[in-house]
């Protein structure tokens, strides 16, 4: 892409994804939600910041976070995009999820860097303690070994709050809560704590969505669109820094944006 610079790319591809990947067709954009429709049925995508989104489905019973850096995410002064108020605080955001009545709340952690996982455990914390349906999943390794510490010290019992008893998932592993369910898959990126970074295939609303996490790009990309039958997939990756490459990836049956 000759004469787009990184920082540019990055501000475009974050506006208009925010770092999915879905089944059929999808727009996104900054702090307003949008519609996706598959042939089988229609979820909402909403901005959040940086590669954080919130996936739900029309009636909002059922509502997904892709990893949970909200109140505190630098993006929007980054990006020079103002915050809904909504995203301003623990408190607003527990009280704009409350507002939803939801039946099920899913955080999905793809790995414990800072701009993916910086609210996090308060999140969770927050909304639990409201009463709120939510459960969060990831990679069984850091669920259950790196970060078990850290849900203690916020109160939160990984057994209650983890899927899968506690456990997460480990790669082609599932997971469910509410009408919502998941699939662990690889991603290749760093961690603070060693252990591996993934991506997700998300199922809600009668759609099929390919939440990518941070990665590079990798030949197994392929074997995801045909192992999860998506399609055609919109991915962003690692914050856009790849999407030149991944445009390259043809035969992932991609439609990038």
């Amino acid at each position: 892409m000759p004469g787009i610079g990184r920082r540019s790319l990055l501000k475009t591809a974050s506006v208009a994804a925010g770092g999915l990947a879905l089944g059929s067709a999808v727009t996104t954009a900054a702090a307003a939600p949008r519609t996706a429709r598959a042939a089988s049925g229609t979820v909402n995508v909403r901005w959040l910041g940086g590669g954080v989104v919130e996936v739900a489905t029309p009636d909002n019973k059922q509502l997904a976070y892709v990893d949970a850096w909200i109140w505190n995410n630098a993006a929007y002064g980054v990006l020079k995009v103002d915050r809904p108020a909504e995203f301003t605080s623990a408190t607003a955001f527990r009280d704009y999820v409350a507002a939803k009545s939801p039946d099920a709340v899913l955080v999905l952690l793809s790995h414990d860097h800072g701009d993916h996982m910086g609210d996090y455990f308060e999140l969770l914390k927050t909304l639990s303690g409201a009463g709120l349906p939510v459960k969060t999943t990831g990679q069984s390794d850091l669920i259950r070994g790196g970060l078990v510490q850290k849900f203690k010290d916020a109160g939160l019992d990984p057994a209650q709050i983890v899927l899968n008893g506690g456990a997460g998932q480990n790669f082609g592993g599932r997971a469910q809560h509410g009408s919502m369910q998941t699939w662990l898959v690889p991603a290749v990126h760093s961690n603070l704590l060693g252990f591996p970074s993934a991506g997700f295939v998300l199922e809600m609303g009668g759609v099929r969505l390919y939440a990518s996490g941070d990665t590079d790009v990798f030949g197994d990309m392929r074997m995801i669109a045909d192992r999860y039958q998506l399609p055609r997939s919109f991915n962003l990756a690692n914050h856009g820094r790849f999407l030149p490459e991944l445009i390259a990836l043809k035969n992932m049956r991609s439609m990038i944006f």
